[in-house]
């Protein structure tokens, strides 16, 4: 099976976590290995997002919540089941070089605690990581169903691309 992303939505997805990370920022390693030790976020992170976005959705979490500055307390509020922080600090880790393994558990996380966008980057990732895989392109398609119903611009337009592809 063809990929259904277009070459410039897979280079838009690759970019945040790749080109545009700069070398690794203070405090990025610790944060990395503390997430690391959440083995149940890793395991989440495998499941389709579709599958754990919550009826009930949080609509505050856009302003950010400087996890850029300070990741560790981030981390902190996120243990705690802060969807917001959880957001934040995978978006903070993508683009101060974290490890992959982190910025999607994190990204999943704040999606299973009801950040619709979370749902969306996670299978946006899922996605462009195996594009040929049926199954992994059907979670995809069936989050970003999910994350247009409630109004997330992402998600709807990366459900109209998957629709106007087939």
């Amino acid at each position: 099976m063809r990929s259904l992303l277009s070459p410039l939505v897979s280079l838009m997805l690759l970019l945040p976590g790749s080109l545009l990370a700069g070398p690794v920022r203070p405090g990025v390693q610790q944060v990395d290995a503390q997430v690391a030790k959440h083995a149940a976020w890793a395991k989440d992170a495998q499941r389709c997002p579709a599958a754990l976005l919550p009826k009930r959705v949080l609509t505050d979490y856009l302003m950010g919540d400087s996890c850029d500055v300070n990741p560790g307390m981030c981390l902190l509020k996120c243990e705690a089941g802060k969807a917001k922080s959880c957001y934040w600090l995978a978006y903070a880790l993508q683009n101060a070089g974290g490890s992959e393994a982190s910025v999607d558990a994190l990204f999943q996380r704040a999606c299973k605690l009801g950040v619709v966008s979370g749902c969306t980057n996670r299978a946006a990732k899922m996605s462009s990581q195996a594009p040929g895989d049926a199954a992994v392109q059907r979670c995809a398609v069936r989050t970003y169903e999910k994350t247009c119903d409630h109004n997330e611009p992402w998600g709807c337009t990366l459900y109209a691309l998957h629709l106007s592809r087939g």
